[in-house]
């Protein structure tokens, strides 16, 4: 689309045309923003005035609200200048990325539900959970078990929390830092914490890092630390 200083239409293509649902001979001599109606439209935020004002090149995402309904699209403004070099308006290049936001809010969607899969809790007693971990753990994942648990400490009221991890061959440096605060926001919250099946591996990244496994509650294998966890909430309630 290409507009005059005044903001009136003077060319567009078909595509543009076909996009804000307008025919080609009646988008000519109207106002840009009678057809585009964006939030962005006669106001500072507007990319082609923008372009124009500041003789520069300026792409904006915004929501276009044409006779088609609402578009998200990627818009790119820039100056239109004479011969001599002088603005004498602006060019307006319009693509629809709406089929791009909806795959990308799905595939984080997707991504999110995942994790959430990759990090279930389970009540396996009354007043216990248990956090059966498995595959590598990275940062993200980390920060993943973190929040599910805490919520769910919370939601719960919790007095023992046993996070397996048997089926875990290696952590990384932010995702083992991540398990320790896990541990220590657990306690704040009153509940304890029984880490379990740590293998040699993830013993040793822990031992390399400086980290105190003494300080930490661990046994060797989940069938202990059930036994163990069972056997705290008994005492508490007898």
């Amino acid at each position: 689309m290409v507009v005059d200083m005044e903001y009136t239409i003077q060319f567009v293509n078909p595509s543009w045309s076909d996009m804000v649902g307008t025919m080609l001979e009646d988008a000519v001599g109207r106002k840009c923003y009678d057809l585009v109606r964006s939030a962005d439209c006669q106001t500072e935020r507007c990319c082609i005035g923008r372009a124009i004002l500041e003789d520069s090149v300026i792409t904006c995402e915004r929501i276009v609200h044409s006779v088609k309904g609402d578009i998200t699209t990627r818009y790119t403004g820039a100056p239109l200048k004479d011969a001599e070099g002088n603005i004498v308006g602006g060019l307006e290049y319009l693509v629809d990325i709406s089929d791009l936001k909806r795959l990308t809010e799905e595939a984080k969607q997707l991504s999110e539900d995942i994790l959430k899969l990759s990090t279930p809790i389970i009540q396996i007693w009354d007043k216990v959970l248990m956090l059966p971990l498995i595959g590598t753990i990275d940062e993200e994942r980390a920060e993943q078990i973190v929040e599910n648990l805490l919520e769910e400490i919370v939601a719960t009221s919790v007095e023992v929390v046993i996070i397996d991890l048997s089926g875990v061959p290696i952590v990384d440096t932010m995702a083992t830092h991540q398990l320790l605060k896990t541990e220590s926001a657990a306690r704040m919250l009153g509940a304890r914490v029984i880490f379990t099946g740590i293998s040699p591996d993830v013993a040793q990244t822990m031992t390399k890092l400086g980290i105190d496994l003494t300080r930490l509650e661990t046994r060797q294998s989940l069938r202990v630390g059930l036994q163990e966890a069972i056997g705290i909430v008994r005492d508490v309630v007898g």
